[in-house]
């Protein structure tokens, strides 16, 4: 049976679970928030005074983008909603699926624009500029943003299609960060504390994008060829808009199987995404050891002056016994 298409109502027993679950996302919530502060305290009381002007903008941007994500999570976290389904933990307009979704698609944009921040300071670390890199970085936050928009369709029609192709578009985002970080470990030398960095961002990104091909695609796949299937008849945009703004179209639900799928990809989402997006406020940084691109390419240059100067020699050498 398709996660999507569970019924409304479960045993009594299994509210507890939820309970649970929700006291679970209410504490990650806080200890989001708690560390997000004492990072930015610690950002501003050392590093960043020693940063020059345009890493310390760039770095500001992170925090603050990071700061929206992660209050926005915190708020999603204490009023839990699936926008597509209409459902809710706690009848409010405060949790209903329109003021979920605005949430969600500032933070996930914050989200993006850290990445996108991230790939640019690592670009434009290396001497040559890789233009690869910063080409990257510069189509994150317009795919994103076409996801997003996807995401709304998605939740005002209840047609799961809008939400594979979002969902596409962010795997499709995960591997061209990973591929660009694979770059810079495979291309240019990279100094240990910034390696670990790098390997680290590397190995969530390769992992986040395994889990959206595997678990999180497919299922949507499969609850929207189950609607295909029973011949569901969608929403208009108007009118599902007119649904996401009326709490009353939301039903109230501590169902174990309602919740069962959101209750995992929530948990990770709002717990090691947050975490990773304070960890890049606080990244080493990339033009100290990152990308190594200065002293490769002076390597290259005296070998290539090396090869032209024995080159010179010999010509003249041979000049001299043909005299």
């Amino acid at each position: 049976m398709s996660l999507f298409n569970s019924p409304s109502t479960g045993p009594d027993d299994d509210s507890h679970l939820v309970l649970l679950w929700w006291m679970c996302l209410i504490g990650i919530a806080i200890f989001n928030c708690g560390i997000l502060l004492r990072s930015a305290r610690a950002f501003h009381a050392s590093n960043r005074v020693a940063y020059p002007p345009r890493l310390r903008s760039i770095r500001d941007t992170q925090l603050v983008m990071s700061s929206i994500y992660v209050y926005g999570c915190a708020y999603r976290s204490i009023l839990p909603t699936h926008h597509t389904l209409r459902r809710v933990l706690i009848r409010s307009n405060a949790s209903s699926g329109f003021v979920g979704r605005t949430v969600a698609t500032i933070a996930e944009l914050g989200a993006a624009y850290q990445s996108s921040l991230l790939l640019y300071e690592v670009g434009t670390a290396t001497n040559e500029r890789d233009a690869l890199i910063i080409t990257t970085s510069r189509i994150i936050v317009p795919m994103l943003t076409i996801a997003e928009i996807f995401s709304w369709i998605a939740c005002t029609t209840t047609n799961y299609a809008g939400s594979i192709i979002e969902e596409g578009l962010w795997a499709i985002c995960a591997l061209l960060v990973a591929s660009c970080l694979a770059k810079c470990l495979v291309l240019y030398e990279v100094g240990g504390e910034q390696r670990d960095f790098v390997l680290r961002a590397l190995t969530l990104n390769v992992a986040y994008f395994a889990y959206m091909i595997s678990v999180d695609v497919p299922n949507y796949v499969r609850g929207h060829l189950d609607n295909v299937a029973r011949g569901k008849s969608y929403r208009t945009v108007s009118d599902g808009l007119a649904s996401l703004l009326s709490i009353d179209e939301h039903d109230l639900t501590w169902s174990y199987d309602d919740w069962r799928y959101s209750m995992c990809w929530m948990t990770l989402y709002f717990s090691v995404a947050c975490w990773a997006s304070i960890a890049i406020v606080n990244a080493p940084r990339m033009d100290e050891g990152l990308v190594m691109g200065r002293s490769k390419s002076s390597l290259l240059s005296n070998s290539s002056s090396a090869v032209t100067a024995t080159a010179t020699a010999t010509a003249l050498s041979t000049e001299k016994k043909a005299l």
